[in-house]
């Protein structure tokens, strides 16, 4: 029997109904059975899963080895045990809940012979609302470069890697892992990689998100956990030289997985919070540094400041249930703020600041609500008056806020906008013009006019859409389904209806509506 090209290890526990879609998938590949060779580890199922492993084999025994074993705790024992009788010249690891596109594996062995690489990342997306983050695959790249800041958010083990690299380095999981073990075994990879080849346009990996939630990375206990985050943390520290690839790796845990600890200890070991903290400080205090820290999103930033600073009291605040979910965000000097427990005006400190346009869009338009919207005035100067609230406190003045109607083909700058500061946010009064709203129109409910805030404020200059939805789609025919105003024919009341995201606004009588809107052809 020839060599196979490729041997896919595939750790079985207890996955169905997924694993038969699973095992479709690879019986399905393109790359033929003669160069494709499956080893699959029953890791003790109790739910037919190993029975059917038994039967995919019966039917293909030129393509799957199966292995039943006792259950062993986590995928790294199965996936060493199929390391261990691998024949291919490359392996892959491929999870039981999750499947491969059908050119999945000829289109990687052949990309990884063509550029010669160790390593193929093949793009992954996620299934049933999973996140897979797609930075790294933007785009092809033959010779990725290992320390850039897109590869530390993909160190899952999905990708194709030479066997002889395997073998060379003697890589294998690190058992006894509930979750994580992959991250050991991918940093150690690409640590004596000789090149990285991302494969970004064709999706070759569905990574599926149980909807019963039983993935045993959902499941692991706080003390697990955090056994868990020592042994990668660690490892990173073991293999990559201190400096900027170590740091720009570990922004990675201390953005998610330290972070988690926080957060999963507060909820699970509330009475014992000041251990958890302690915990989470012994991180910063011997892997963190000012240059991680300068790199992190605010949440995290926050976070392990406080930690560091033993803030017991300010933490729980922050993690408590019934913290606000926009807090405010505050013009100030240097930049704009996030009103998190422990930020002061009279003395800002950087941790709280938005580090840039996205974080500060992002924020600003999860808070927006539509207060109020009416009409005034008549004819030529009928206006319609919009109230949208915001999260937005500009103590010294330094915000510039304007507002902008979009219709298909064309835009519309508003030039009556005011702002009424409050104690926890400021109110934005729009008054837009009737003739800014009757721009071309259609039926598809996404056509149509839409309200957008301008806003610039320390050195960020962001657009912003004003949230508006309606009450009952199932009986309107649409006009306009953007950002404000839903507005939409009510065919039962005969009338133009403008509705925010809590009650019903207006109606207008069809006749108003036809000297508003360009006649249909």
């Amino acid at each position: 029997m020839s060599t196979p090209d490729v041997t896919v290890s595939l750790a079985v526990y207890n996955t169905m109904p997924y694993l038969r879609e699973t095992l479709d998938s690879l019986v399905g590949q393109s790359i033929g059975h003669d160069r494709l060779e499956v080893v699959a580890v029953d890791d003790g199922s109790t739910d037919g899963s190993g029975a059917l492993l038994d039967e995919y084999a019966g039917r293909h025994p030129d393509v799957f080895r199966v292995i039943h074993q006792d259950n062993s705790g986590g995928p790294a024992g199965p996936c060493n045990r199929a390391l261990e009788v691998a024949t291919g010249r490359f392996v892959y690891f491929l999870g039981a809940d999750d499947y491969l596109a059908p050119e999945a594996l000829e289109r990687m062995v052949g990309y990884a012979d063509e550029h010669r690489a160790d390593i193929v990342m093949g793009r992954v997306v996620g299934v049933n609302g999973r996140f897979i983050r797609q930075g790294v695959f933007r785009r092809n790249d033959p010779d990725l470069d290992p320390y850039g800041t897109e590869l530390r958010w993909s160190l899952a083990n999905t990708n194709l890697y030479r066997r002889e690299l395997v073998e060379r380095v003697g890589l294998r999981y690190v058992e006894g892992l509930p979750f994580g073990s992959d991250q050991p075994f991918m940093l150690e990879a690409v640590v004596n990689a000789s090149r990285i080849a991302v494969l970004a346009d064709y999706t070759c990996y569905y990574a599926v998100d149980r909807h019963e939630r039983t993935n045993i990375s959902y499941s692991t206990s706080y003390a697990e956990r955090l056994r868990c985050i020592e042994v990668l943390v660690s490892t990173v520290a073991r293999l990559v030289p201190e400096g900027t690839p170590r740091d720009t790796i570990l922004v990675r845990h201390f953005t998610w997985e330290i972070p988690s600890l926080l957060r999963q200890g507060f909820r699970e070991e509330e009475a014992r919070f000041e251990q958890v903290v302690a915990d989470v400080r012994s991180f910063v205090e011997r892997y963190g540094n000012d240059a991680i820290l300068a790199q992190l999103r605010v949440v995290p930033r926050v976070l392990l400041k406080l930690t560091a600073h033993d803030e017991i009291g300010l933490l729980r605040e922050m993690l408590a249930e019934d913290a606000p979910e926009h807090p405010a965000l505050i013009v100030g000097p240097g930049g704009v703020y996030v009103d998190y427990p422990g930020f002061s005006y009279a003395d800002p400190d950087p941790a709280y600041l938005v580090p840039d346009n996205i974080g500060f869009r992002d924020r600003l338009a999860g808070a927006l609500t539509t207060a109020a919207a009416t009409w005034e005035g008549f004819g030529p100067s009928r206006r319609l008056v919009v109230a949208v609230e915001t999260n937005l406190i500009d103590p010294r003045g330094l915000a510039q806020v304007g507002a902008m109607v979009r219709r298909p083909g064309d835009e519309v700058a508003v030039d009556d906008v005011s702002v009424v500061a409050g104690g926890e946010g400021s109110t934005v009064i729009v008054r837009v013009p009737a003739s800014a709203l009757t721009g071309p129109q259609a039926d598809d409910a996404h056509a149509g006019w839409k309200l957008e805030l301008t806003v610039s404020a320390a050195g960020f200059d962001i657009e912003v859409p004003v949230p508006l939805a309606p009450t009952d789609p199932g009986k309107t025919r649409f006009l306009h389904g953007g950002s404000l105003g839903t507005a939409w024919i009510d065919d039962e009341a005969d009338a133009l209806v403008l509705h925010a995201r809590r009650t019903p606004l207006l109606e207008v009588p069809r006749a108003i509506v036809r000297r508003l809107s360009p006649k249909r052809r």
